[in-house]
């Protein structure tokens, strides 16, 4: 089967950059009104799953 490095998949990036966008998003809207935005959480939750179904539920293993 092939592998290659994390650092190699497209997705992976993806996910850990759309998981930094929703965080500082989450905290500039924490710190702005002092409560958490539903996009916000949902788009740091959608970050997260992206990066564990990548790395978890596909054919194309990733090697350390």
């Amino acid at each position: 089967m092939d592998q290659k490095p994390w650092w190699k998949s497209k997705i992976v990036w993806l996910g850990v950059i759309n998981t930094l966008i929703a965080g500082l998003e989450l905290g500039g809207v924490f710190l702005e009104t002092g409560d958490f935005s539903p996009v916000a959480i949902s788009q740091l939750v959608i970050g997260i799953l992206m990066v564990i179904a990548r790395i978890w539920f596909t054919n194309t293993e990733l090697k350390g």
